[in-house]
């Protein structure tokens, strides 16, 4: 009996031997499971040449180390400077970074390797950030840099990802013929560092460079320049620190050495001119009885439409929008919208290649697609409707639109009528055209009062369109609002002459209202409560409009000037503010809530 028991425990133990082996086994080659996250970036160990190397004759540079690594988006951040004439190649080959050129280096020249923070661990991406590689291919190295940062100039938001540029030429020509001498790119906030420069006067300029050539030539990059120079220098700063042993005696004295490169504060504007390109696109038959064509900006007159394959003398109402890029061609010729092919000729205003108006001639030809057009006849016949909105601005007139146009509509077949407890009382009003251009829209002319529903009715076939089409019976109510539903804004504007205009903006950055500055203020009435931000435009050219620059004409754009703070605007508020546009560097005007919108939407 005892001796049962001794085997079948030493039967246990060997079980438990051989199942523990096993797992050992099994997790020789795991390694480390678990434990704390890397959260540390690769350390430079060495390389080829060394940093700061002079007389370098190679055509690669290696860099060595301590852990795998590997370049992330390094096409987009690594930029070698001077830029050479052809594509760099840059790869992570295990724990190597290797840099080869494809050019022949120039000769007394110091070069540097900007990686800014491509380089990343295998294992979690740990940046080594603000990382650069230099080497001379001459006697000297250059050690200067120059900093600053790199704004749009409309919303004075960080420009990411763009070349800023120093050449030692002074003149304006240089930027239009000439890579640059020196080159940097923006980091997210706009932030750039010229590296390795030498003691001398540089002009400094930033290009978003479409064709990688390094200067400016072509229309739609954008630019930024300073009439100034720069000469880059270095500020040494010794600071001692005295520990005592007691009260009396000095123990140790700690020396401390900083430097600092001027300037580091240089700050540019970017913008892109203004590209006068006014063409026609194309032309749509949208339905058996509309035209849609389409202009890419056209800004001037209502083109003209003259017919080809018809005789007609009022055959067309036309309906531009707003900005005239779309306009919308009612056929109102009941034989020219039985023609199986419309012919028609556009005369209009287009920009040649030097972006001069000259008049063009284009014949449009569109064909009628029967087929929908008799699915479209099986329908119920739609009557003109009319609509407009239910509550009413204070600051401006009720607005009715018809479906389509019409010829003339007379006061006498719409009653408007004032609700007075439970009565309506009629009102005395004018029905006036909104536009000479928009045959549907009428506004109505009346003395209209403040917190007050209205009801607009006219009676069934007292209008008809175009077609032929009469209205049903129709009947709007509106409201006409109160002042106390709005807030009022004023601002004391200092530090800018008055050729200026002050922008409401709403959250997304649209503008929402506008109003000029006269004798140091501007106020805005009528608000809508919610939250706002102030964008104030230096209006030079008293045009209305922000103007963008030019540098063949050395003009920069017009500067702008953000009020720092939101402004929460409630109902029945008066909000005052005094407003110094230039207490603040401008570096610092944007409001953090844009900001943090603007962040958002690029992710």
């Amino acid at each position: 009996m005892k001796l049962d028991n001794l085997l079948r425990a030493l039967y246990v133990c060997a079980s438990v031997c051989i199942l523990a082996l096993l797992g050992a086994c099994a997790n020789m080659a795991q390694g480390p499971t678990g434990g704390l996250r890397d959260s540390l970036p690769p350390v430079y160990k060495t390389s080829k040449p060394l940093p700061n190397s002079l007389n370098f004759r190679e055509n690669k540079v290696e860099i060595e180390f301590d852990e795998y690594v590997q370049l992330k988006d390094g096409f987009e951040k690594i930029v070698v400077s001077p830029p050479t004439k052809s594509p760099f190649v840059a790869k992570a080959i295990g724990k190597k970074v290797v840099v080869e050129f494809r050019d022949t280096l120039m000769a007394n020249t110091t070069y540097t390797v900007d990686f800014s923070n491509s380089i990343v661990d295998n294992n979690e991406s740990n940046p080594f950030n603000e990382y650069f590689f230099s080497f001379s291919t001459g006697d000297v190295l250059d050690t200067l840099s120059m900093s600053g940062y790199l704004l749009n100039a409309k919303d004075l938001s960080p420009a990411a990802g763009v070349y800023v540029g120093a050449y030692k030429q002074h003149d304006d020509s240089v930027f239009v013929t000439k890579a640059f001498d020196r080159i940097a790119k923006t980091d997210e906030n706009g932030r750039f560092t010229l590296r390795n420069l030498e003691p001398v006067p540089y002009r400094v300029f930033a290009l978003n460079d479409v064709n990688s050539n390094y200067y400016f030539d072509q229309p739609g990059e954008a630019v930024a320049f300073l009439d100034s120079v720069f000469t880059p220098k270095m500020i040494e700063k010794v600071r001692f620190d005295t520990i005592y042993k007691d009260s009396v005696t000095i123990d140790t004295v700690k020396r401390f050495r900083s430097v600092r490169y001027l300037p580091d504060s240089v700050t540019l504007q970017l913008f892109e001119e203004e590209i006068v390109r006014q063409s026609f696109k194309k032309a749509e038959l949208t339905s058996e009885t509309t035209v849609e064509l389409y202009f890419e900006n056209y800004e001037k007159q209502v083109p003209e439409i003259n017919p080809v394959n018809f005789v007609s003398d009022n055959w067309a109402v036309v309906e531009p929008s707003v900005t005239t890029d779309t306009i919308k061609v009612w056929l109102r010729d009941s034989n020219v919208v039985k023609l199986d092919t419309l012919r028609f000729e556009l005369v209009y205003q287009k920009t040649d290649s030097a972006s001069n108006f000259v008049e063009a001639r284009d014949t449009v030809q569109l064909f009628q697609n029967r087929k929908k057009a008799k699915r479209r006849d099986d329908k119920k016949q739609t009557f003109l409707t009319c609509s407009s909105g239910r509550s009413v601005e204070v600051y401006n007139l009720p607005r009715i639109e018809w479906s389509a146009p019409v010829d003339f509509v007379q006061d006498s077949v719409v009653k408007v009528e004032m609700q007075k407890d439970t009565l309506w009382e009629k009102v005395d009003f004018r029905l006036v055209a909104d536009s000479a251009v928009n045959a549907r829209a009428y506004l109505l002319e009346a003395e209209w009062k403040e917190g007050f529903s209205y009801r607009l009715r006219i009676d069934s076939a007292s209008v008809t369109d175009i077609y032929g089409n009469c209205n049903d019976k129709t009947e709007l109510k509106f409201r006409i609002k109160t002042k106390e539903e709005y807030s009022t804004l004023k601002f004391k504007v200092q530090g800018v002459a008055d050729s200026a205009f002050v922008e409401l903006l709403n959250a997304k950055e649209q503008v929402k209202r506008v109003e000029n500055l006269r004798n140091g203020e501007v106020f805005f009435k009528n608000v809508h409560p919610g939250e706002y931000y102030a964008r104030l435009v230096v209006d030079s050219d008293n045009d209305g409009l922000w103007t963008t620059g030019k540098y063949v004409e050395n003009r920069k754009p017009e500067q702008v000037y953000y009020f720092s703070k939101t402004l929460k605007l409630r109902a029945n508020w008066d909000v005052e503010e005094v407003w110094n546009v230039t207490e603040k560097n401008i570096l610092n005007q944007r409001p953090s809530g844009l900001n943090a919108k603007k962040k958002k939407n690029k992710r």
